[in-house]
């Protein structure tokens, strides 16, 4: 299972409120594997890739897990600040 593939798993198994336990049981997955790519995915969580954004244009974030934040130049600083200590 490929990190994405998990990702995708994950958001279907919250989205249908099941534990990971029966979520692997119904889909015939081994729960130490579903855990293995849960560590993988927080590890993931911490690489960086350096943006260039031009100062028209929002830089739009998106989530493996299928959230987005989109955040314009006027942005407060602040803020940024905030939700650097909430997602890292």
């Amino acid at each position: 299972m490929a990190i994405e593939s998990w990702y995708k798993k994950d958001k279907e198994r919250r989205a249908q409120g099941q534990s990971v336990f029966n979520y692997c049981l119904k889909n015939n997955l081994r729960v130490n594997q579903w855990y293995y790519w849960q560590k993988k995915s927080k590890q993931k969580q911490n690489d960086f890739v350096e943006l260039k954004v031009t100062p028209a244009s929002p830089l739009l974030i998106k989530s493996p897990r299928g959230w987005s934040i989109e955040l314009h130049r006027d942005c407060d600083i602040d803020f940024l600040k905030r939700l650097s200590d909430i997602l890292l």
